[in-house]
């Protein structure tokens, strides 16, 4: 009896101590993928990253049953898988403004150059790259550009980080118009978070959202005053699922997708990446507009959410505006606990990466090996696995330090450059010789 109590108390635990399990063989796209142990254990970790929380996984989790209606038709109509949903999840946490660090805006992660040659209008009036329907339309039409190179929608997972060129330089046309790939230690990164994402979510997200959204199609020159009291919606919240809009009106150009809500719920939006958005309540006829946290522009370093700290800020003051503890904070970026934070130095607000993209890189004599970890977002125990013996404090300019396999053990070795690797892709067509 004991011991079955045992057995029962342990299972319980590791039911609530982690996500939903990654199976060793899953379906994406109509592929099927086979799951080696090394790469599982790799998905998993993220997959449990991803769902420890409670508090924000439900937030994405509605989020989710906000913006997927609207992004699953849209690929309907564009014959994409709809897995693809998932991706939006993984580039923005469906954060209409988030921000990254090479200035890629949006649900789906969008620069503006790449925005405008693919259908979608940014001016000084409009940005779709905040809307989800016309960014979604418009990551369709590059995921179907991209297959047209590579028959194979793990690969075009893979440039929508890496580009088309990009990736087709680091695989060639082996598996192109594979139906069936194997998961493993060498597969991408991205595409590994991809299927995290997949994984941690896809059983999780339907049901009845807080905020259900249509969208209309709008081709007159309209305010949002007018659309709010033709639709019978609170002016506040329609604009709240417009900041595609930089001003209230409409224009008349073309036609636009307006985002109208409807359904019942509170408007709360908690999330570390989000920038401030009005709640609405509604008293009798009074309707009264708050902020749910302070303006914070959220931005994605090394693939990671992130905050930078603001001039005189403390520690306090950084994690509250993440909507994280000061103990997680502390903790993810492996932070001294009596340090002060510097105007804009980067807090990532989720665990950081286990190695980076570069193989290695030397030092220029200023940097310890925790400020390398945080510069690239590699995990500091990470970084001291990889370079045992390493002093304490500022390294001598010319240590070579390792993000991964050594190369006395295999490991590509080349010079490295400060980079970022959530640069969001490149989307030209691939090198002509």
């Amino acid at each position: 009896m004991r011991i079955s109590l045992l057995v029962l108390v342990l299972t319980t635990a590791k039911l609530f101590g982690q996500g939903p399990e990654v199976p060793h063989k899953m379906n994406f796209a109509g592929m099927t993928l086979t799951i080696r142990d090394d790469a599982r254990e790799e998905i998993q970790k993220d997959v449990d990253a991803l769902t420890q929380s409670p508090k924000y996984f439900e937030v994405k989790a509605d989020r989710a049953r906000t913006y997927f209606p609207i992004i699953e038709k849209i690929f309907s109509e564009e014959n994409i898988p709809d897995d693809f949903k998932y991706l939006a999840l993984q580039e923005s946490a469906l954060v209409a403004d988030a921000v990254s660090s090479s200035n890629a805006i949006g649900y789906w992660q969008f620069k503006e150059a790449t925005a405008t040659d693919f259908g979608l209008v940014v001016n000084g009036k409009v940005d779709e790259r905040m809307n989800i329907a016309s960014a979604t339309r418009g990551a369709a039409r590059y995921f179907k550009k991209s297959n047209t190179y590579f028959n194979n929608w793990i690969l075009v997972i893979q440039s929508y980080q890496m580009g088309i060129g990009g990736t087709m330089r680091s695989v060639g046309e082996k598996f192109n118009g594979d139906r069936h790939m194997e998961i493993n230690r060498d597969t991408y990164w991205y595409v590994k978070k991809f299927l995290a994402h997949k994984v941690a979510f896809e059983n999780k997200w339907k049901g009845e959202a807080s905020i259900t959204l249509r969208s209309m199609e709008v081709d007159k020159e309209y305010s949002l005053e007018e659309i709010a009291k033709k639709e019978g919606v609170d002016r506040e919240l329609l604009r709240s699922y417009n900041l595609w809009l930089k001003a209230d009106k409409i224009p008349g150009d073309r036609v636009y997708a307006v985002l109208v809500p409807g359904g019942t719920g509170r408007l709360t939006d908690p999330a570390p990446v989000v920038a401030s958005k009005p709640v609405v309540e509604k008293k009798e006829a009074e309707v009264k507009t708050t902020p749910t946290v302070p303006v914070t522009v959220a931005e994605v370093v090394n693939g990671l959410r992130a905050i930078r700290a603001r001039k005189g800020e403390a520690l306090v003051s950084v994690a509250a505006r993440g909507q994280v503890t000061s103990r997680e904070l502390i903790k993810w970026n492996d932070y001294p606990e009596k340090k002060s934070p510097s105007e804009g130095e980067i807090f990532y607000l989720e665990k950081k990466n286990r190695s980076a993209e570069v193989s290695n890189y030397e030092t220029d004599g200023k940097e310890s090996l925790l400020a390398i970890g945080q510069k690239y977002g590699v995990q500091l125990r990470s970084l001291e696995k990889a370079n045992p013996g390493l002093p304490d404090g500022l390294l001598p300019a010319g240590t070579k330090i390792y993000f991964g396999k050594r190369a006395d053990e295999g490991g590509q070795v080349a010079r490295a450059v400060a980079v970022d690797p959530a640069k969001p892709f490149e989307w030209g067509t691939p090198d002509k010789d």
